[in-house]
Order: structure tokens, then sequence, then C-alpha cells
């Protein structure tokens, strides 16, 4: 579980965050809904929840499993970014 949980907010971090994901970012305008979508580590979280359940990584299987999978990851990663932006991981 903890392995899924990191691994949800390591693809979160690097779509909506990291100098690596900024040519993704780049493709959507920031102004339109996917640009503020891939932007946001609580959305891009909850997608890499649901897509690493269907891909048979999450830690239940199944349509239903994979949407609370999706939530659960969504606010794993909301929490985790909000820990690291008050300890001041902005700045790095």
């Amino acid at each position: 579980m903890w392995v899924w949980l990191l691994a949800v907010y390591g693809i979160a971090d690097v779509v909506s965050r990291a100098r690596i994901g900024a040519p993704l970012r780049a493709l959507f305008p920031p102004d339109r809904l996917l640009g503020q979508l891939v932007r946001c580590p609580k959305c891009v979280g909850f997608w890499a929840g649901v897509a690493l359940t269907f891909v048979g990584l999450g830690p239940a299987t199944g349509p239903f499993a994979a949407l609370l999978n999706g939530f659960a990851a969504s606010a794993w990663c909301w929490v985790v970014y909000v820990v690291l932006v008050r300890l001041g991981a902005e700045e790095l």
C-alpha cells in the first residue's frame, strides 16, 4: 500500500509540478480546463490512482474500486502537497 501511495504521489508531483513535467504542462494552456487540471496535484493524483488501478497496480481492483482508489490517491496527494508546502518545499 505504501509503495502505491508513493507511486501515486510521484506521478502527481512529476506531472503537476516538477521541471521534467513542464513539456507536458506546456501542451495545455493554463487558462483552459485541462491546463488547470495538469497543474493540480490533487487532480492528477486522482487520475493516477484510477490509472494504476486499471493496469492492475491498485490496492483493490474493479471499476468501483478504481473510483475509490482515485479518491484516496487524490486525498493522499493533497495532504502530502500541503505538508511539503508548509515545510517550505516550494523553494526546492
